[in-house]
């Protein structure tokens, strides 16, 4: 019989940093499963898995975030900004969010960067008035080229990407 491992985390009663990005993914999985294959489509497919629920959602969380590759990067880096606090004021948050946006897109694109910066320039042409304008209009362009379900499955596989990210580098960055 082996002894339990003790660990830091163990010993407060907390969970280890793999086991929270694990339950995410899990829940991250699921909604995404959802968003794609709906309620009985993940029934099935979750089923179908059996004990290998991570299995399952590693692969579906792979697969939506490579299919919107420019805006799940986008998001993962916004995140992973935001909860490292680089950002202080929200002025800031917003610029470094259409920098990195529109960056992603160009660099990115599925059609490549010509596509990138194509997008880029009808988002700033077909713009609102005011400091939304361009964002939204950017915004609605992923919309059009990944359709409403894939858009929120990038950003809910961005933001477990970033929140992972933040989680996993927390302790060494705090201590620079």
């Amino acid at each position: 019989m082996t002894a339990k491992k003790r660990t830091p985390e163990a010993a407060e009663g907390g969970m280890s940093d793999n086991k929270l990005i694990g339950y995410g993914a899990i829940f991250t999985g699921l909604a995404v499963s959802i968003l794609s294959a709906g309620l009985v489509g993940t029934i099935k497919a979750v089923a179908g898995a059996g004990a290998d629920m991570h299995g399952f959602s590693q692969e579906t969380i792979i697969s939506a975030f490579l299919s919107t590759l420019p805006l799940s990067i986008a998001v993962t880096l916004i995140v992973f900004c935001a909860l490292r606090g680089w950002v202080n004021e929200s002025f800031q948050g917003i610029l470094l969010a259409f920098g990195i946006l529109a960056t992603c897109t160009i660099l990115l694109h599925p059609d490549g960067m010509k596509a990138g910066i194509r997008m880029i320039s009808i988002s700033w042409e077909q713009r609102a008035s005011g400091l939304f304008g361009f964002p939204a209009r950017l915004v609605a362009e992923y919309v059009a080229v990944y359709w409403w379900k894939p858009f929120v499955s990038g950003l809910l596989c961005g933001a477990l990407a970033g929140w992972a990210m933040w989680l996993k580098t927390r302790k060494y960055l705090d201590k620079a």
